[in-house]
């Protein structure tokens, strides 16, 4: 199944794009109920989806290709907790792709080496995922997953450069260094706050883009799709936690990690979508009101 098709049915050979396709809301519903499939019909195939947009992308024997079906192999096999799982990678994979496909739409678009590169961070970036506190210490859990696409990177003699990207790729999606990156994005070149094993984004504008749309892609499904779609992400990772996330902690995380806005040009595109789940936050958040239904 061409999965971008179905989620932008104006591909190549495909019918026009129409207004209703275009409405950030009718795509983020439509992803929404993509991935609600996958959750209850246990018919998600990691390796199979990941051949799909390589085949997209034309890009199936390329070295990063091979390295993101072994990825994906690995992922599947892994099967992660309730949040950090293998629907989490397949879900920002599928976010990056529609990320690069809007971003082509709007006239600014990312070459399909760069795609790929998002491909196998996208399916990267949470490997091995550990509920443990040292994984979870600053950058611990991004570094653990970087060295570990690392060693598969080397082994299909993917060049230097691009393992260099992909690393800090990872890194950045750590979300504290969020709001780091979108100085980076206004404010090039700037090393304030950037730790030295990121310090390639400040002299690579190229790489703080893709940085931002893989951020962008990790986020997506939580902060930018439907009300209902935030819930389902929410009540994972309490799941994973072990403990209820009180409305305030919830509001915290769109004030001091997601931001204002998406950061990436794909990601701006569902800002209205953003808005809509924060003020549902916002009004569950309140001590004297009624939670609005907003979905």
């Amino acid at each position: 199944m061409d999965i971008l098709t179905l989620l932008l049915p104006n591909r190549p050979h495909a019918p026009s794009i129409g207004a209703r396709e275009t409405d950030p809301a009718w795509l983020g519903r439509r992803m929404a109920t993509l991935y609600r499939c996958w959750d209850s019909g246990g018919t998600l195939d990691l390796v199979a989806l990941t051949a799909g947009f390589l085949d997209q992308l034309g890009l199936t024997n390329d070295p990063i290709g091979r390295v993101c079906l072994h990825v994906a192999k690995d992922v599947a096999h892994w099967g992660g907790h309730p949040y950090h799982s293998a629907q989490h990678h397949a879900e920002v994979a599928t976010n990056a792709m529609v990320l690069t496909e809007v971003a082509s739409r709007i006239g600014q678009p990312i070459p399909p080496h760069q795609r790929t590169i998002l491909l196998a961070g996208s399916l990267a970036h949470d490997i091995g995922y550990e509920l443990v506190p040292s994984s979870r210490a600053h950058f611990g859990a991004e570094a653990k997953s970087a060295a570990t696409l690392d060693v598969i990177n080397a082994r299909y003699g993917v060049e230097r450069a691009d393992r260099e990207a992909l690393r800090c790729l990872i890194l950045a999606t750590e979300p504290s260094f969020r709001a780091r990156l979108a100085k980076l994005l206004s404010q090039p070149g700037s090393l304030v706050d950037v730790p030295a094993p990121l310090h390639p984004l400040a002299a690579q504008p190229q790489l703080v883009e893709l940085a931002a749309v893989l951020s962008d892609a990790d986020l997506l499904s939580s902060a930018g799709l439907t009300v209902h779609w935030h819930r389902v992400q929410l009540d994972r990772l309490e799941r994973e936690l072990g403990h209820h996330i009180a409305p305030a902690e919830d509001l915290w995380f769109f004030e001091q990690i997601v931001g204002d806005d998406f950061l990436s040009p794909g990601g701006h595109h569902f800002l209205p979508n953003l808005v809509r789940i924060r003020q549902a936050v916002q009004s569950a958040a309140m001590p004297s009101g009624e939670e609005r239904d907003y979905d």
